[in-house]
């Protein structure tokens, strides 16, 4: 039987801090539909992916459709505000499409019954994300007997290195060693890792019992290099992977 694969590209219109983040363009394209041809891409002969863009937006959806997913539902905004848990917005999506692919067949025997193996988020502002990181995470997960597997890369900074603070009485702040000890050079700190948000995979049953992507001490990390663990927040960011990647892209044709 064919390895089935729910390929979720979320992607909200309401992005605060870049306004309409998810469509700006990187190297001439938007991040949205890079995030959907990433995904498009990474699927093999033998197995049958559906593509699904998320939003509450009919621009993006319209953007997301061009670049060759499906949009068969809008999200529902309180789905897509600033303060709905991503997590809800998967799940919500995954009901919707379980429906969709059982309507009109036999009744579903029970909340167990999905009709994928594995659900991927790619991240649209994660644009350095190639199929080769997905094609790995996907072997990971396949490897893994179904733990879910999130993409990482090496913290340069160590615990040490890191503080929580508070506002002290001299209009200053207060530090607290995340790791209470004297502070050394930072490259004798240990090695640490971080998420950096390129993409995450979980089976369907996984999301419905845990309702995340990552469980502590259970899930799989997938090491990608830090040159290419870039998630865009701000204009700053922006501007530094359409620089990396136009210039990648001129070298390319050139």
């Amino acid at each position: 039987m064919a390895f089935r694969v729910l390929a979720l590209v979320m992607a909200r219109s309401g992005s605060k801090g870049l306004r309409h983040k998810n469509i700006r363009q990187v190297a001439g394209v938007p991040l949205l539909a890079r995030c959907v041809e990433l995904a498009r891409t990474a699927a093999r002969r033998q197995e049958v992916w559906d593509v699904v863009a998320s939003t509450d937006s009919k621009r993006y959806a319209r953007i997301a459709r061009a670049a060759g997913a499906r949009t068969p539902f809008a999200r529902p905004p309180a789905l897509a505000s600033d303060d709905a848990p991503l997590i809800d917005a998967v799940l919500d999506c995954m009901v919707a499409l379980r429906g969709e692919h059982f309507a009109g067949r036999a009744p579903i025997e029970g909340p167990d019954d999905w009709p994928w193996d594995a659900v991927v988020m790619p991240s649209v502002t994660a644009p350095l994300t190639n199929t080769h990181d997905l094609r790995r995470g996907l072997k990971c997960f396949r490897a893994g007997g179904g733990e879910s597997v999130v993409s990482i890369c090496a913290d340069r900074i160590p615990d040490p290195w890191r503080f929580s603070a508070s506002s002290n009485a001299n209009g200053g702040l207060t530090l607290f060693s995340k790791s209470p000890g004297p502070i050394r050079r930072r490259q004798l700190g240990p090695v640490g890792y971080r998420l950096n948000g390129a993409f995450f995979i979980a089976s369907p049953i996984w999301l419905t019992r845990f309702r995340q992507f990552y469980v502590d001490g259970r899930s799989k990390g997938l090491i990608m290099p830090e040159n290419r663990s870039i998630d865009i927040e701000n204009t700053w960011d922006l501007r530094m992977i359409d620089g990396i990647m136009s210039t990648t892209n001129g070298a390319k044709k050139r």
